[in-house]
């Protein structure tokens, strides 16, 4: 994390992947070792709920080509 910068140093998450087709799964992070991130690529239930509303997380580092909503 933090790269080309003096306080570089390596992240402590696992990413996890599809032994068949190497799809990342989920994360794990020991700092939150009460949590496991899937990736909303590798959920497949239609029994899903439609959110109710957008929600962007981190724009500071947006490139400039990338609209804003």
């Amino acid at each position: 994390m933090n790269r080309a910068t003096s306080d570089e140093y390596i992240a402590t998450s696992e990413r996890n992947f599809c032994s068949k087709c190497s799809s990342m799964l989920w994360l794990y992070d020991e700092t939150w070792p009460e949590l496991i991130h899937p990736f909303a690529s590798a959920i497949d239930s239609p029994d899903l709920k439609v959110p109710e509303k957008l929600v962007r997380l981190f724009s500071l580092g947006t490139p400039s080509d990338i609209h804003s909503l």
